[in-house]
């Protein structure tokens, strides 16, 4: 019996924080989430460039949101790359939309913090905003009210936090969900084709 908890345990302390996340299928007929009738917040929160970036700058126009952090042991360093060949699909095919990460560790990811990130993993600056300028309980209500997701610090390395993208209409509201550590994008990159044309 010790042997099982003992393994339970270690799986639970190797997953960090990706034990709870949702992770999706894959499948198309399961993007659409528009009937959860999630709206995303109005906010002004700050970019890397230490500008203030929020829904007066996106308002009109399709964004795909995500939450990382730049410490993240798990999960982002698999995240990261995933949104920045989306962004890359979508440049080539200049389908118009923008690209925003929210960190979840706020009091570490200051804009030059994620700036340095953002510029480290190839991200185009010009379409891709890292957003912090909140403190942690701000950032755990906003995802909660607008994603219908958890954020929340555990109080050790990791911070549990989504995996998935959303994507939000130019009302405003979340109208599919993406798993962000899905290898295989080329039906993600379709469907994103598919509701933004």
């Amino acid at each position: 019996m010790r042997k099982i908890v003992a393994t339970l345990l270690l799986i639970l302390v190797l997953s960090g924080c990706g034990w709870v996340y949702e992770l999706g299928n894959g499948k198309s007929s399961e993007f659409d989430i528009s009937s959860a009738d999630i709206q995303v917040a109005p906010f002004e929160f700050t970019n890397e460039a230490g500008e203030g970036y929020g829904t007066e700058q996106l308002e009109g126009q399709y964004w795909l949101a995500n939450m990382i952090f730049t410490s993240c042991p798990t999960v982002c360093p698999t995240m990261t790359p995933n949104m920045q060949r989306l962004q890359t699909a979508m440049l080539n095919d200049e389908i118009p939309v923008t690209f925003v990460s929210f960190t979840v560790d706020p009091e570490t990811d200051s804009p030059e913090v994620l700036q340095s990130y953002g510029t480290n993993v190839g991200a185009d600056l010009n379409s891709w905003h890292f957003l912090s300028g909140y403190n942690s309980d701000e950032i755990s209500e906003f995802a909660k009210e607008s994603f219908a997701t958890v954020v929340q610090d555990p109080g050790e390395e990791d911070i549990i936090h989504p995996t998935s993208f959303f994507l939000v209409d130019p009302s405003g509201k979340v109208v599919r969900k993406y798993n962000g550590l899905q290898a295989n994008q080329e039906d993600i990159i379709a469907d994103l084709k598919a509701t933004i044309e």
